[in-house]
Formats: C-alpha cells, structure tokens, sequence
C-alpha cells in the first residue's frame, strides 16, 4: 500500500512550493492529461489524493519519482521549461482625457471638511 503525505512533509523531500503554486501545477497536470496544453520537458507535478473536506496528501513514490526525473533533467542538461504562473492583475485603465486636470471639487461648492477643533489652551500652573 502506497504512504501518502501531507503538504508539511513536502519540505523534508526538497519541495517548498507554497500550496497556491501546487494547485496551479495539478492545473497545469489536469490540462496536460485532457490535451488542452502541451507537456514540456520538465516533470509533471503528482495530483493529490483527496482525503475529506480541506485535507489531502501526496503519494510518496509519486513524489520521489518527482524527485529523481528533476535530477535526471539536470544531469542531462536539460533546462526546465518555466511551469504556469500565476495569472497577472490587469493593469488598470487609463485616464479619460481631460479629468487629470479638473479639480477635485467644484470651487462655487463649500468644502466638506470640518474646521480643525479648537483645543482648551492649558491650565495655568503657580510657582510653588
């Protein structure tokens, strides 16, 4: 019977990946399996094995395979291709032209800021 392990004991094997970037790697492996993304030269990240809600683990010998094909790539000098990135945050919109430059209220309109409080000036101290 298989050991499986949970993502805490990925470390002690040399893999630090945070668990988003695990997700995105089991993505990327699912793709690869339907035929809507080509493998590359680099290994395929094992899925996990889903043990309940929230809980889940890796099967050792999935992942010491993991392991020695990524030694096995650099011993024979072949370079990873970069796995999937995590999607970038659109940039955000221009500026319609013209707005830069209008004030930030209108000048005929009163200011919605409160004059500062006035604080008690400080009580007067006699000399002993």
């Amino acid at each position: 019977m298989p050991v499986l392990i949970p993502h805490e004991r990925l470390a002690a094997k040399g893999i630090s990946y945070s668990k988003p970037h695990l997700w995105r790697l089991e993505k990327f492996h699912r793709e690869v399996i339907a035929g809507t993304k080509e493998k590359t030269s680099a290994p395929l990240f094992p899925l996990r094995v889903h043990l309940g809600p929230n809980k889940y683990a890796y099967v050792e010998p999935e992942i010491d395979t993991y392991v020695a094909e990524l030694i096995a790539n650099r011993d024979d000098g072949v370079d990873p291709v970069p796995l999937p990135k995590s999607p970038k945050r659109p940039a955000p919109a221009p500026e319609p032209l013209g707005q830069a430059d209008a004030p930030l209220h209108e000048p005929d309109k009163p200011s919605r800021d409160r004059p500062p409080k006035k604080r008690p000036a400080p009580a007067a101290t006699e000399p002993v």
